[in-house]
Protein backbone atom coordinates (compact mmCIF):
# COMPACT_ATOMS: atom_id res chain seq x y z
CA UNK A 1 0.00 0.00 0.00
CA UNK A 2 0.88 3.63 -0.43
CA UNK A 3 1.37 5.84 2.66
CA UNK A 4 -1.40 8.32 3.36
CA UNK A 5 -0.23 11.79 2.23
CA UNK A 6 0.08 13.23 5.75
CA UNK A 7 0.78 11.99 9.26
CA UNK A 8 -2.28 11.10 11.28
CA UNK A 9 -3.23 9.49 14.56
CA UNK A 10 -2.85 5.75 14.80
CA UNK A 11 -5.60 3.43 13.66
CA UNK A 12 -5.90 -0.29 14.22
CA UNK A 13 -6.26 -2.72 11.37
CA UNK A 14 -10.04 -2.78 11.88
CA UNK A 15 -10.25 1.02 11.46
CA UNK A 16 -10.78 1.90 15.13
CA UNK A 17 -8.76 4.85 16.42
CA UNK A 18 -6.09 4.11 18.96
CA UNK A 19 -6.24 5.85 22.31
CA UNK A 20 -2.55 6.68 21.91
CA UNK A 21 -1.79 10.17 20.64
CA UNK A 22 1.22 9.56 18.44
CA UNK A 23 2.39 10.76 15.07
CA UNK A 24 3.22 8.39 12.26
CA UNK A 25 2.58 7.67 8.63
CA UNK A 26 -0.33 5.36 8.10
CA UNK A 27 -0.11 2.80 5.33
CA UNK A 28 -3.40 1.71 3.81
CA UNK A 29 -3.54 -1.66 2.12
CA UNK A 30 -6.69 -3.67 1.36
CA UNK A 31 -8.77 -1.61 3.78
CA UNK A 32 -6.28 -2.11 6.64
CA UNK A 33 -4.10 0.57 8.22
CA UNK A 34 -0.87 0.31 10.12
CA UNK A 35 1.75 2.76 11.31
CA UNK A 36 4.91 2.48 9.25
CA UNK A 37 6.88 5.30 10.91
CA UNK A 38 6.57 6.42 14.51
CA UNK A 39 7.96 9.86 15.37
CA UNK A 40 7.07 10.78 18.96
CA UNK A 41 4.31 11.50 21.42
CA UNK A 42 1.91 14.22 20.35
CA UNK A 43 2.72 17.54 22.05
CA UNK A 44 -0.08 19.08 24.05
CA UNK A 45 -1.55 22.51 23.42
CA UNK A 46 -4.41 24.31 25.13
CA UNK A 47 -4.96 26.26 21.89
CA UNK A 48 -4.66 23.53 19.26
CA UNK A 49 -5.39 20.25 21.08
CA UNK A 50 -8.96 20.07 19.77
CA UNK A 51 -7.56 19.51 16.27
CA UNK A 52 -6.23 16.05 17.23
CA UNK A 53 -9.61 14.67 16.12
CA UNK A 54 -8.74 15.75 12.58
CA UNK A 55 -4.98 15.69 12.25
CA UNK A 56 -2.19 15.05 14.77
CA UNK A 57 0.22 17.07 12.65
CA UNK A 58 -1.89 20.22 13.17
CA UNK A 59 -1.61 19.86 16.96
CA UNK A 60 2.13 19.23 16.68
CA UNK A 61 2.70 22.30 14.50
CA UNK A 62 0.55 24.51 16.72
CA UNK A 63 2.39 23.36 19.85
CA UNK A 64 5.78 23.90 18.21
CA UNK A 65 4.81 27.40 17.11
CA UNK A 66 3.70 28.20 20.67
CA UNK A 67 7.02 26.96 22.00
CA UNK A 68 9.03 29.22 19.64
CA UNK A 69 6.98 32.44 19.64
CA UNK A 70 9.10 34.36 22.20
CA UNK A 71 12.60 32.95 21.64
CA UNK A 72 12.49 32.58 17.86
CA UNK A 73 9.47 34.34 16.34
CA UNK A 74 10.79 33.73 12.82
CA UNK A 75 10.65 29.95 13.37
CA UNK A 76 7.21 30.37 14.95
CA UNK A 77 5.93 32.17 11.84
CA UNK A 78 7.47 29.59 9.49
CA UNK A 79 5.85 26.82 11.54
CA UNK A 80 2.49 28.61 11.42
CA UNK A 81 2.78 28.88 7.65
CA UNK A 82 3.27 25.10 7.55
CA UNK A 83 0.23 24.74 9.86
CA UNK A 84 -1.84 26.82 7.41
CA UNK A 85 -0.62 24.77 4.44
CA UNK A 86 -1.62 21.49 6.09
CA UNK A 87 -4.97 22.97 7.15
CA UNK A 88 -5.65 24.19 3.60
CA UNK A 89 -4.83 20.73 2.21
CA UNK A 90 -7.16 19.09 4.74
CA UNK A 91 -9.86 21.64 3.87
CA UNK A 92 -9.45 20.81 0.19
CA UNK A 93 -9.62 17.09 0.97
CA UNK A 94 -12.85 17.59 2.93
CA UNK A 95 -14.34 19.43 -0.06
CA UNK A 96 -13.07 16.75 -2.47
CA UNK A 97 -10.68 19.26 -4.06
CA UNK A 98 -7.29 17.98 -2.86
CA UNK A 99 -4.95 17.41 -5.81
CA UNK A 100 -1.30 17.28 -4.72
CA UNK A 101 0.92 18.14 -1.76
CA UNK A 102 3.21 20.18 -4.01
CA UNK A 103 0.47 22.60 -5.09
CA UNK A 104 1.36 26.14 -4.01
CA UNK A 105 -0.56 27.60 -1.09
CA UNK A 106 -1.73 30.67 -3.03
CA UNK A 107 -2.98 28.44 -5.86
CA UNK A 108 -4.79 26.10 -3.48
CA UNK A 109 -6.41 28.97 -1.60
CA UNK A 110 -7.44 30.49 -4.93
CA UNK A 111 -9.10 27.24 -5.99
CA UNK A 112 -10.86 26.86 -2.64
CA UNK A 113 -12.10 30.45 -2.84
CA UNK A 114 -13.26 30.07 -6.44
CA UNK A 115 -15.24 26.95 -5.48
CA UNK A 116 -16.93 28.89 -2.68
CA UNK A 117 -15.33 26.78 0.03
CA UNK A 118 -13.78 29.61 2.03
CA UNK A 119 -15.62 32.52 3.64
CA UNK A 120 -13.90 35.89 3.08
CA UNK A 121 -12.63 36.14 6.68
CA UNK A 122 -11.12 32.65 6.46
CA UNK A 123 -9.39 33.55 3.18
CA UNK A 124 -7.86 36.58 4.88
CA UNK A 125 -6.62 34.50 7.82
CA UNK A 126 -4.99 31.96 5.48
CA UNK A 127 -3.36 34.71 3.42
CA UNK A 128 -2.15 36.55 6.54
CA UNK A 129 -0.38 33.41 7.78
CA UNK A 130 1.04 32.78 4.31
CA UNK A 131 2.42 36.32 3.99
CA UNK A 132 3.86 36.38 7.54
CA UNK A 133 5.45 32.98 6.87
CA UNK A 134 6.91 34.23 3.58
CA UNK A 135 8.44 37.28 5.28
CA UNK A 136 9.90 35.04 7.98
CA UNK A 137 11.27 32.54 5.48
CA UNK A 138 12.65 34.87 2.82
CA UNK A 139 13.46 38.07 4.75
CA UNK A 140 14.04 36.66 8.26
CA UNK A 141 11.34 39.02 9.57
CA UNK A 142 9.27 38.42 12.66
CA UNK A 143 8.74 39.79 16.14
CA UNK A 144 7.28 38.14 19.25
CA UNK A 145 4.24 40.44 18.88
CA UNK A 146 3.65 39.35 15.27
CA UNK A 147 4.19 35.72 16.21
CA UNK A 148 1.63 35.96 19.04
CA UNK A 149 -0.86 37.66 16.70
CA UNK A 150 -0.44 34.94 14.08
CA UNK A 151 -0.79 32.22 16.74
CA UNK A 152 -4.19 33.72 17.55
CA UNK A 153 -5.10 33.82 13.84
CA UNK A 154 -3.98 30.20 13.34
CA UNK A 155 -6.18 29.16 16.26
CA UNK A 156 -9.14 31.01 14.69
CA UNK A 157 -8.52 29.06 11.48
CA UNK A 158 -8.39 25.83 13.47
CA UNK A 159 -11.69 26.69 15.18
CA UNK A 160 -13.29 27.43 11.80
CA UNK A 161 -11.98 24.10 10.44
CA UNK A 162 -13.21 22.15 13.46
CA UNK A 163 -16.65 23.78 13.31
CA UNK A 164 -16.87 23.17 9.57
CA UNK A 165 -15.88 19.50 9.55
CA UNK A 166 -16.80 17.98 12.93
CA UNK A 167 -20.39 16.93 12.26
CA UNK A 168 -22.42 15.90 15.30
CA UNK A 169 -19.56 16.45 17.76
CA UNK A 170 -19.80 20.19 17.09
CA UNK A 171 -22.58 20.83 19.63
CA UNK A 172 -20.30 19.98 22.56
CA UNK A 173 -17.34 22.03 21.23
CA UNK A 174 -16.47 25.11 23.28
CA UNK A 175 -13.00 26.36 22.35
CA UNK A 176 -12.63 28.74 25.30
CA UNK A 177 -10.32 31.75 25.19
CA UNK A 178 -6.89 31.81 23.58
CA UNK A 179 -4.23 30.85 26.14
CA UNK A 180 -1.07 32.90 25.57
CA UNK A 181 1.94 30.59 25.63
CA UNK A 182 4.39 31.24 28.43
CA UNK A 183 7.71 32.74 27.54
CA UNK A 184 10.43 30.19 28.21
CA UNK A 185 12.33 30.81 31.40
CA UNK A 186 16.07 31.33 31.31
CA UNK A 187 17.60 28.12 32.78
CA UNK A 188 20.71 30.07 33.80
CA UNK A 189 18.74 32.59 35.90
CA UNK A 190 18.84 31.81 39.59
Amino acid sequence: GRPYPWPTTAQSTNGARSSSSTLGLVERNSGKSRIVHHEKELPTSANFGFLAKHEALLVSLGAKAERYFADDPVICLITLRHFAEVLAQRTAANFGLYEAANEGQAELLGRLSAQGGLPRQVQELFHGLRLAGNAATHEHKGSPGEALHQLKMARELGIWFHRSFSGAALKAFKPGPFVPPRSPEDPTAA
